[in-house]
């Protein structure tokens, strides 16, 4: 299976395979304190009282089009005040202009991609807006990217690795 983009995944049901119990639906990603990996899903509550719950990257067995199901029966724990540092790595980047050392501008991060079976940020992908995207389709600025945030909404990309030891 290839990389999924975290807009894929965000409204898709999560079910429990034995039963096929829906567990909730995909509110957000949740990646380590550094952006580096996806180590849980935040589900929305779905009622009036339920709150939100994570479930564990982990405990996933599968990525489907339609659906993530779940391998094994998982308590769904409450997020508590330690959710903020968990969305944080994505938010601070999703809708930052991105420009490179020559002040080009090389699009808006639109989404992160990842690897469903590890949960690794591989990259983002960057939108020139509908019309370019449409034409050319969306640029990718792989994780390893030094960046600089600047103020307001603008990042600089420091330097952009072509492949093992070159740079650009």
């Amino acid at each position: 299976m290839g990389f999924l983009k975290r807009q894929q995944v965000i409204g898709l049901p999560v079910l429990q395979k034995e039963g096929l119990s829906l567990l909730g639906r995909v509110e957000d990603l949740l990646l380590n304190r550094r952006g580096e990996r996806v180590v849980a899903l935040l589900l929305e509550g779905g009622g009036l009282f339920q709150k939100r719950r994570l479930f564990p990257r982990e405990e996933i067995l599968a990525f489907g089009p339609d659906a993530i199901l779940a391998g094994k029966p998982v308590e769904l724990r409450s997020p508590g005040k330690g959710l903020e540092p968990l969305l944080a790595p994505a938010r601070l980047l999703l809708g930052r202009r991105v420009l490179d050392e020559g002040g080009r501008d090389l699009g808006t991060v639109d989404d992160l991609f990842f690897h469903p079976e590890t949960g690794d940020v591989v990259g983002y992908a960057l939108s020139m807006g509908l019309l370019a995207d449409l034409w050319q389709g969306p640029s990718f600025l792989p994780r390893g990217v030094s960046l600089q945030v600047g103020e307001g909404d603008t990042l600089l990309v420091r330097r952009i690795k072509e492949g093992p030891g070159e740079e650009s």
